[in-house]
């Protein structure tokens, strides 16, 4: 190509024509391709080699792409063939180099180095690249800050050199210095992994770890990975979760949600009662007043596990969400009927006998209920976790750091649930791939908010992966125009999706709050009672209740308190070991007998207990403890005069845990 300038232009600042000839010819060259210059007159003729300027760039992309597939050998020989051809071409001795560098070959790395800029001077790759292999790798910083800087006097907004510096003054202990330069290097490349991780580690080092937060989670979520270091985007990731711990260790999240606690009771009119319970099998949970029949919820957790804090706001969200609902007079709960239940079993209960021949039918039934009961809970928990870790992550960008080491512990756990060996042979292919789609559901939420992709790690067949962005792109529809109680249209259409619709069921707050279970076994029993002739009615049961309490004063008796104390402290370490549910049957089995009348000499048994006799004393204090422990808005309606007895023996327990 031939391209004609005159020389009364004025585009050139050279005051010689050999000044003017050296300027042009900089300025036309590709890559140490240069052109030919001529100056006739008053016109300066400029002819390009066009043909071989693509052929060898072509050539160079192509051995370039080789490279940073790990094809080295293949990308060295088109790289050695491009500078035989065509020894000017900048480029291909700035990439040997940085192949020797990558092999740790600093010497040979320079030397070959050399050549790029002797053919092409202002190559700023190569500048970089010299900047780096004395800066870095001979531990020359001075020398390696002057091909920086001569890389910002041709290029003063060089995004990678001004990082460059950056790290340099890092290296220096000039943390604070260097924060500058990878702010600048952020100005004119927002998505440049090496300056986020660079500002990072600076303002870690310098103490202020929740800001190293938010920049490390920022490079997260918009850095790239970058050619010349792709392991760099990876390794902010890492030092973020290294942060997160720093902040999480300093901050005192407790008080966090104890505001949040104050303002639910004020929009709900119920108090929250947060309680600590060591016997949960999940971290939290919540007890929503209405449904268990109290004018109180409840929250409880467990103190022995981690990252706790999160996990009781990510509860009190949930609990902030029914009360949205209720208050708006859209009040929904999630229940699975008998006649569900039995679907199930039919639905998959020869596939299930088949995986597993040696369980008899009962056992098969009691396994396909759990598995009915785990299905049906992520089924409801999945979209609503999505919306209530959205809600804690906006409302609460302190959390952000306590919040990202639990959901990534989570994470963890869903990735080895889903992928233990052996567990296709466990349950049936529907069951499992619904299980799977939602734990990637949960992924690519945890990859919006953090930025960190675990999707992979479950080897997701195409089909689980497009299900799974199918329900993900509909939450994120929901998002933009949600409205109070959108959560549960979206619940069904995940269950429709997953084809599971047929096994659960919405009913308004009021259809799950009406009877109690307790209080309907209670009410049938006394009907029972009532139309049997040889045994006491109502009235007969309250007034022997009434005689019992006025003869028994709560802690008059120092040693029947103290009888009783010992009773109660053996029920609460047997209930320790049970899970909380269990423990309330035992309670409403025992509401259940007590309807008869309990005489302190008397002989009862419970089913709980096979082969166990109960003397009047000992049922008496199990089934005060139980009902303390899971029912206690009924103690006042047991009228059992037990609460000293109850106090010493539960100071007892505590202090026995403690040792």
């Amino acid at each position: 190509m031939k391209i004609i300038h005159l020389l009364t232009d004025g585009l050139f600042n050279a005051s010689t024509l050999e000044e003017l000839k050296d300027e042009i010819t900089e300025m036309y060259s590709s890559n140490g391709i240069k052109p030919k210059v001529t100056i006739e007159q008053n016109m300066v003729i400029v002819e390009t080699d066009d043909e071989k300027i693509i052929r060898y760039n072509t050539e160079f992309e192509k051995a370039a792409s080789l490279c940073s597939q790990g094809k080295i050998a293949e990308g060295r020989e088109i790289l050695n063939r491009i500078i035989r051809e065509c020894p000017s071409f900048s480029d291909a001795y700035r990439l040997l180099a940085q192949l020797k560098m990558n092999e740790g070959l600093i010497d040979e790395a320079i030397d070959i180095n050399i050549e790029a800029l002797r053919y092409h001077p202002r190559n700023i790759w190569a500048l970089i690249l010299m900047g780096n292999l004395y800066a870095k790798n001979k531990d020359d910083i001075n020398t390696g800050m002057k091909y920086y800087e001569k890389v910002l006097e041709y290029s003063p907004d060089n995004a990678i050199a001004l990082c460059n510096i950056g790290g340099v003054l890092i290296e220096k202990g000039k943390e604070l210095e260097s924060l500058d330069y990878f702010d600048k290097s952020l100005e004119n490349n927002s998505t440049y992994s090496n300056a986020y991780y660079g500002k990072a580690l600076a303002l870690k080092r310098l103490g202020f770890v929740r800001q190293a937060f938010e920049i490390a989670l920022e490079g997260a979520l918009k850095a790239k990975s970058q050619v010349e270091n792709p392991g760099v985007r990876e390794e902010i990731l890492k030092i973020m979760l290294v942060i997160a711990q720093d902040v999480v260790a300093e901050e005192n999240y407790k008080k966090t949600w104890m505001r949040f606690v104050s303002q639910l009771e004020k929009e709900g009119g119920r108090k929250i009662v947060i309680q600590e319970d060591r016997t949960l099998e999940v971290y939290a949970k919540l007890e929503y007043g209405p449904v268990y029949r109290r004018n109180y919820h409840v929250v409880k957790y467990n103190p022995e596990k981690e990252f706790v804090n999160h996990l009781v706001m990510h509860e009190l969200m949930h609990l902030k969400m029914n009360i949205d609902n209720s208050n708006a007079g859209l009040g929904r709960f999630v229940v699975t009927t008998k006649e569900q239940k039995k679907m199930f079993v039919q639905r998959f209960g020869k596939l299930f006998g088949k995986l597993h021949p040696e369980l008899d039918p009962d056992s098969s039934r009691e396994i396909l209920n759990k598995l009915l009961n785990g299905l049906n809970l992520q089924i409801v928990n999945c979209p609503m976790d999505l919306f209530v870790e959205d809600m804690i992550y906006e409302k609460y960008p302190d959390m952000r750091p306590l919040q990202l080491l639990s959901l990534f512990r989570q994470e963890q756990d869903n990735i080895d649930s889903a992928t233990k060996a052996g567990i296709s042979k466990m349950f049936p292919t529907e069951i499992i791939t619904a299980n799977r789609v939602m734990n990637i559901v949960t992924s690519l939420h945890f990859k919006k908010l953090f930025g960190m992709d675990f999707i992979h790690k479950y080897n997701p067949k195409k089909l689980e992966y497009d299900q799974a962005k199918d329900m993900y792109d509909e939450y994120e529809a929901y998002v933009d125009t949600f409205n109070t109680s959108d959560e549960y249209e979206l619940m069904m259409y995940f269950a429709e999706s997953l084809k599971m619709d047929d096994f659960i069921t919405i009913e308004t707050e009021s259809q799950v709050s009406g009877e109690s279970e307790l209080e309907e076994l209670i009410e049938k029993t006394m009907e029972d009672i009532e139309t049997n002739q040889d045994l006491p009615n109502t009235e007969e049961i309250n007034e022997i209740n009434k005689d019992f309490a006025e003869r028994h004063k709560d802690g008059e008796d120092e040693a029947q308190t103290m009888m009783m104390t010992m009773y109660i402290l053996s029920a609460l370490q047997d209930f320790a070991k049970r899970p909380n549910d269990e423990v309330r049957r035992i309670a409403m089995e025992m509401a259940m007998i007590s309807t008869k009348g309990i005489h302190p000499e008397g002989k009862y048994s419970v089913s709980t207990y096979q082969g166990k006799e109960f003397g009047g004393w000992m049922f008496l204090a199990y089934y005060y403890a139980a009902c303390a422990q899971e029912m206690p808005e009924l103690l006042d309606k047991l009228g059992l005069p037990f609460s000293t007895a109850y106090d010493r023996a539960k100071s007892l327990f505590n202090d026995g845990k403690n040792k």
